[in-house]
């Protein structure tokens, strides 16, 4: 099961894209969601996919039963999944939102229980947050793909990164080593 914001992608509104080095804009893409199912209202959002993602969802298609859950509101979800997998002709069995996630109490948290997922074989969530983890579930946690909002003098190492990060290629070799066992 695949975590989508800090995991596989960084996503930015407006104001923080354009607050971002003309270097590192040429990596996001716009996409344009509904955020109130039943409104007519859009927003924006600018979208960095964490470098080799489209290997990784090969990858990860060919070898496992795949879907997606997000803290993420419904219209959001649905079209950053488009953007990320459905244009690159992967097609989740499962997409989960923040409605089918399950809300814990002291401290307030929402988690993804593995037990929610429509069949059994989604053994592994892989997040990047480790707070929303349900106690007992299998996770892989990578660190967070995003922006580290310091000083000037962090810009250029803050670009280079992002664009330089390796962690889906590190969790690519991860689960070669879960295939063969």
């Amino acid at each position: 099961v695949l975590d989508i914001d800090g995991t596989l992608s960084l996503t930015v509104d407006d104001d923080e894209y354009n607050d971002l080095g003309e270097d590192i804009k040429k990596y996001f893409s716009k996409i344009t969601y509904k955020p109130f199912e039943n409104k007519d209202i859009t927003s924006d959002a600018w979208v960095m996919k964490r470098p080799y993602l489209d290997d990784f969802l090969d990858y990860i298609f060919e070898h496992f039963n795949v879907g997606v859950w997000s803290i993420g509101q419904p219209g959001y979800v649905n079209e950053i999944v488009k953007y990320l997998l459905f244009d690159q002709g992967h097609q989740p069995a499962f997409i989960y939102n923040f409605t089918n996630c399950h809300r814990c109490y002291d401290p307030i948290r929402f988690t993804k229980p593995l037990n929610k997922c429509p069949s059994k074989g989604y053994g592994i969530i892989i997040e990047d947050q480790l707070d929303v983890i349900s106690e007992g579930d299998e996770y892989i946690l990578i660190p967070e793909f995003d922006i580290i909002y310091d000083d000037e003098e962090m810009e250029l190492f803050n670009e280079m990164r992002l664009i330089n990060d390796t962690e889906l290629l590190d969790l690519m070799d991860q689960m070669e080593v879960i295939i063969s066992e």
